[in-house]
């Protein structure tokens, strides 16, 4: 593949954030829908809100394909942005990629759960449990508004971003590279 010139890195750099800013504005929509829903507790709904910010979040942070190569965000830009925490951010990204992306026996182990009489130091199994444990979502109001601070932040940063490229491309324009 040849160099990219300034007139596609600048493009390609509006796109990657543009991108970015989607997913994260997608990613906070699901978390602040969450919230609302906590206090219902109906699991299911609350799981796949999690799920869904967690997936979107983390899109902008894994290499995506473009018409010239592969790119990702910028970790660099948002990273100290206000209200941006490292910390949420490497959760966020390790529990799409290990429990929701992937079904990661390292993170989470079944168990089996054997019943029957003991002989010569082993179990014959007559009867056989298998425990499983999944991830659901937060559980209270204050770890949810917790992530939903970090990826509004981060959101915010992308924004700031977006703008930065955008002028960028625009001046590349009018100058004709």
């Amino acid at each position: 593949m040849t160099a990219l010139n300034e007139f596609e890195i600048r493009r390609r750099d509006c796109l990657i954030s543009a991108k970015a800013l989607h997913n994260l504005t997608i990613a906070h929509k699901a978390l602040t829908q969450l919230i609302a829903e906590i206090p219902k507790r109906e699991h299911l709904i609350l799981s796949s809100f999690f799920h869904h910010a967690a997936i979107r979040y983390a899109k902008p942070f894994q290499n995506s394909a473009l018409e010239l190569g592969t790119a990702r965000f910028p970790f660099k830009s948002i990273k100290d942005a206000p209200g941006f925490s490292v910390s949420v951010h490497e959760h966020l990204l390790e529990v799409r990629n290990t429990l929701i992306a992937h079904d990661d026996f390292d993170a989470v182990l079944p168990r089996l759960i054997h019943e029957g009489p003991e002989i010569g130091g082993h179990i014959i199994p007559l009867a056989v449990a298998i425990a499983n444990v999944t991830i659901l979502y937060p559980t209270d109001v204050e770890s949810a508004k917790k992530l939903e601070t970090h990826v509004e932040a981060a959101a915010k940063a992308t924004m700031e971003k977006l703008v930065v490229d955008m002028a960028a491309y625009r001046q590349c324009v009018l100058a004709g590279c």
